[in-house]
């Protein structure tokens, strides 16, 4: 089936409000605030068919530092796995380049081992623990993507 990528609206997570598995960031905000942050930056959308699999990208932290974020459809984002690495990679790469960003940071729970590979395929290295981050008091883990390491 054809997939084909989109500029993320925020129409998209509604789109997926029923399948949502936050990776990045999203369990941690108010759906009340999410429109907001989630349009600050630059991401997209990737749909096989009519249907869609996920959306992620990069919001502006500060000069040359991005924050990654990332929702998806589970069934969907396994049954297309290296189709969502592909284009994750591939939008990641653009997005470096046309924010110029030298640093990308991103959040995930800690006992969340699907996250935690996906960041890793992904380029990504754990670079710290943060006890009590979640708003449960959850540990989570750091990642960050080095540009050019």
């Amino acid at each position: 089936m054809r997939t084909r990528l989109e500029p993320f609206v925020v129409e998209h997570f509604d789109m997926l409000a029923g399948h949502v598995a936050p990776i990045m960031d999203l369990n941690l905000l108010a759906y009340a605030n999410l429109s907001t942050w989630l349009t600050m930056g630059t991401g997209f959308s990737l749909f096989v068919g009519e249907d869609i699999i996920g959306s992620a990208g990069i919001v502006p932290a500060s000069r040359g530092i991005g924050e990654a974020w990332g929702i998806f459809n589970p069934a969907q984002a396994k049954a297309h796995a290296k189709q969502v690495v592909v284009t994750a990679r591939a939008g990641m790469k653009a997005l470096v380049k046309q924010m110029a960003l030298h640093r990308i940071e991103t959040v995930c729970p800690a006992t969340d081992d699907t996250a935690k590979a996906w960041l890793v395929v992904l380029g990504f290295k754990p670079e710290s623990l943060m006890r009590w981050y979640g708003p449960d008091k959850s540990d989570y883990y750091k990642f960050v993507y080095l540009v050019g390491e």
